[in-house]
């Protein structure tokens, strides 16, 4: 088996698995599939080397196994290859794009060669690969330390590679970390407290959702992206409480694309809200960002009434 397909949406996840699965070895050829062609890829596989010595391909971008259609010529080329592949060669296709299963071309690698289908790590699993990371590099750090640098970057693990890296160039002496130590170089993103505002006004936190417009506007940001992400966790909660009598679980998560915690999470808030509370809110919102974006209210001031007023 020496040919691979790597799927995740982190970049630096798939980094990972091709250190695992390359090694030591040195010989090794990159083409990013966007700007090359699958004869200009197999044409560099089915090369013999004169050495006899092991190659490795990594052919990123390989979206073709998503929902970037290839020639027909192009698939049934690769396919033809990879049915009696050069023995010294390993290609190894990564994409971030979500695998089309229908595709012949997806088939025949699930069915001849390994498919490494990278999840979303999760909170508690990102913790614990963070915590490891620190331990290999020979530091011990508060738990708290971990969950904030995790948090800071919404769970997103090529962000909290690159914190890490900051972390270890800034402490290169001192092993021992608490929060204080991390806190002073990590620094929690906008789009953090962004979550946290939709969620303090969902959850009904007043003076939490206040203090979050607060800060968020000194910033600058955008009240406008606020009503649509608001707008959307009124519209989920809404689904399900109205869906959810006639629809099973599974079937809303289809409706609403969203994944599992997603799910629980707005079906915990919705316990706040009765289905013609949620209504009116969608409304307030509606009429708000029409008001904004036809200049009859300030932004800011009219994003400040409807928290006032919820």
């Amino acid at each position: 088996m020496n040919n691979y397909l790597i799927v995740s949406e982190s970049f630096r996840l798939i980094a990972d698995e091709l250190e695992q699965i390359i090694g030591k070895n040195t010989n090794i050829i990159k083409y990013d599939m966007q700007n090359v062609t699958i004869f200009d890829l197999i044409n560099e596989a089915a090369y013999m080397s004169l050495l006899d010595e092991p190659k490795f391909i990594i052919a990123t971008n390989a979206n073709f196994f998503g929902n970037i259609k290839l020639k027909e010529e192009e698939s049934e080329y690769l396919i033809n290859y990879l049915v009696n592949p050069n023995k010294n060669t390993t290609i190894i296709f990564t994409t971030n794009k979500k695998l089309d299963e229908r595709k012949k071309i997806t088939k025949f690698m699930r069915n001849q060669y390994k498919v490494i289908d990278i999840p979303k790590l999760n909170e508690f699993d990102m913790n614990k690969k963070v915590s490891n990371i620190f331990k290999k590099n020979n530091y011990n750090i508060e738990f708290d330390a971990v969950r904030y640098i995790t948090s800071s970057c919404l769970n997103n693990y090529d962000l909290i590679y690159n914190e890490i890296a900051k972390i270890k160039l800034c402490y290169t002496e001192k092993k021992d970390l608490t929060l204080e130590d991390i806190k002073k170089l990590v620094f929690p993103s906008i789009e953090d407290n962004v979550f946290k505002l939709i969620n303090a006004i969902v959850t009904k936190d007043h003076k939490l959702a206040r203090k979050y417009f607060n800060d968020l506007k000194i910033l600058k940001e955008e009240p406008i992206a606020f009503i649509a992400l608001l707008a959307r966790e009124y519209r989920n909660m809404y689904l399900i409480k109205t869906l959810g009598r006639t629809k099973s679980k599974e079937d809303l998560l289809k409706i609403m694309n969203i994944q599992n915690w997603q799910y629980e999470k707005h079906e915990k808030n919705a316990y706040q809200y009765d289905e013609q509370e949620l209504k009116e809110k969608l409304k307030e919102l509606y009429d708000l960002d029409c008001q904004i974006k036809m200049g009859k209210i300030d932004k800011y001031f009219g994003f400040e009434l409807f928290l006032l007023n919820n």
